[in-house]
């Protein structure tokens, strides 16, 4: 692992991190574009530049247009069920030390396995803790970028003529779960007012 590799990998997850907790839903977008960007810079280290290069359409262009898009009708502010402070810190200190700390807390992962580690954990912990439903979309385009870089990366090493297939699925399953949560977010907001799902579970039964 060089060490733009690593400076990289690190800012990735800090944008991740960012994307998932401002409460500002258009800045969240915005963020992660970054992250995007910032993903797709990694991937041009690799031999595949096609596979860098739709990393950047997919994430750094493609999944925030779509979020800006939705969010012109929706309300641009979260409100959040956990302080942004305090869960932000503790966010931040598990990611990054799953990431620094790869070698010794779980050995025998590769670089690139441990930032789809870090990567997970930020995206999970929005799915788990953020009551927003964009945010939900967050979480997973995080989760999924984790994977596709760690699918781009690991191909170098084994069958390079796979990566091409394996980005484009990818590429697919995100856009399509990432649309369909923003358009659930939509529904949700035209028929209750609301895109906080700890609200929506109230009005079950």
């Amino acid at each position: 692992m060089s060490y733009v590799e690593s400076a990289i990998s690190v800012i990735l997850v800090i944008f991740g991190i960012l994307a998932v907790e401002t409460r500002n839903l258009r800045y969240s977008a915005y963020l992660l574009g970054i992250a995007g960007i910032l993903g797709a810079a990694l991937a041009g280290l690799s031999p595949h530049a096609i596979e860098a290069s739709m990393v950047l359409l997919v994430y750094g262009v493609a999944v925030p247009s779509m979020m800006l898009y939705v969010l012109r009708k929706l309300p641009p502010v979260e409100r959040e069920p956990v302080g942004g402070g305090t869960s932000m810190a503790l966010l931040a200190l598990i990611a990054l030390t799953v990431f620094a700390a790869g070698g010794t807390l779980v050995r025998g992962l590769t670089w690139y396995q441990q930032l789809a580690v870090a990567m997970f954990i930020v995206g999970l912990y929005a799915l788990l803790v953020k009551g927003n439903i964009v945010k939900f979309a967050v979480g997973l385009a995080i989760i999924d970028e984790g994977l596709h870089l760690c699918s781009v990366f690991s191909a170098t090493e084994y069958v390079g003529g796979v990566v091409m297939i394996q980005s484009a699925l990818c590429s697919l399953i995100t856009l399509t779960v990432v649309g369909m949560v923003l358009y659930l977010a939509l529904l949700a907001y035209q028929k209750t007012g609301t895109i906080n799902s700890w609200s929506l579970r109230r009005l079950v039964g």
